[in-house]
C-alpha cells in the first residue's frame, strides 16, 4: 500500500512538472508572435518618426537637418510601404526587390545632400550595422525553421 502511494505521488509530481513546463513554453511562443505582429502594424509615419529620432541622435543632426531628414523619411516611408505591399502580392519578387533597392539608393542620395561629410560616413556605418543585424536575424530565422 505504501509503495502504491509513493508511485502515485511520483506520477502526480511528474505530470504537474511536465504540464507547467509546456505551459511556459507556449506562453513564450505567444509573446514572440505578438511582438512580431506589433512591429508589422506600425504605420509608415511611425516608422519614419522612429528612424528620424535614431538618425538625429546617432548623426548629431542640427535642428534644420533633423527637420529635413524627418520630412525626407516621411516621404520615402509611404513609397517603401507601397513597394513592400506589392512585393508581398507579386509573383515576380525579384523585380519588386530591385525596385526597393533602387528606392533605397535614391533615399541615400537625397540623405547625402542633407548631411555633411562626417555625418555621411556615420550614416554609411549606421546602415552597415543595420544590415549586419538584419542578416544575423535572417540567418537565425532560417536556422530555426530547419530545426
Amino acid at each position: 500500500m505504501k509503495l502504491l502511494k509513493k508511485v502515485m505521488m511520483l506520477v502526480l509530481a511528474l505530470t504537474i512538472t511536465s504540464s507547467v513546463s509546456f505551459a511556459q513554453s507556449a506562453r513564450k511562443t505567444a509573446k514572440v508572435k505578438d511582438s512580431r505582429q506589433t512591429v508589422q502594424t506600425k504605420t509608415p509615419a511611425e516608422k519614419a518618426n522612429r528612424m528620424a529620432k535614431r538618425l538625429t541622435k546617432r548623426l548629431s543632426l542640427d535642428a534644420k537637418q533633423a527637420n529635413s531628414v524627418h520630412q525626407l523619411l516621411q516621404d520615402y516611408a509611404v513609397e517603401f510601404q507601397t513597394l513592400r505591399d506589392e512585393k508581398a502580392q507579386s509573383t515576380d519578387r525579384t523585380a519588386a526587390k530591385e525596385a526597393i533597392v533602387a528606392l533605397r539608393a535614391r533615399l541615400d542620395t537625397d540623405m547625402y545632400k542633407i548631411l555633411n561629410p562626417d555625418q555621411q560616413q556615420a550614416y554609411i556605418q549606421f546602415n552597415e550595422e543595420r544590415e549586419a543585424k538584419r542578416a544575423t536575424k535572417r540567418t537565425e530565422r532560417q536556422q530555426s525553421k530547419r530545426r
